[in-house]
């Protein structure tokens, strides 16, 4: 779900969309935060940032999060559920999503 509509979108198409790594979050908010499940495949330590690959059925996506001593990064093959808001989306328009 987006924040903004798309206004040539038919039920059930598929688009194509951005997200920055640091707009996902393993913690998982409230109904406003979309969910997106999957499997850790990679966790990069870069400083003070975690870089995590995270593997959705056919594709994957990276996100960062902070190190922090208090909540360790997941582990390689762990099941995570991640979040993000809704105005974090942004539709690229005139793009082909894959199928």
């Amino acid at each position: 779900v987006t924040s903004r509509g798309i206004s040539d979108a038919q039920p059930g198409e598929m688009r194509l969309v951005a997200l920055r790594p640091e707009a996902v979050s393993l913690q998982n908010g409230g109904s406003e935060r979309n969910h997106l499940q999957g499997t850790i495949e990679e966790v990069n330590f870069l400083g003070a940032v975690v870089r995590i690959r995270l593997r959705l059925r056919e594709s994957a996506i990276h996100f960062d999060t902070f190190k922090n001593p208090s909540f360790p990064p997941p582990e390689r093959g762990q099941s995570v559920t991640v979040g993000f808001a809704r105005e974090d989306i942004l539709v690229l328009e005139g793009a082909e999503a894959a199928h």
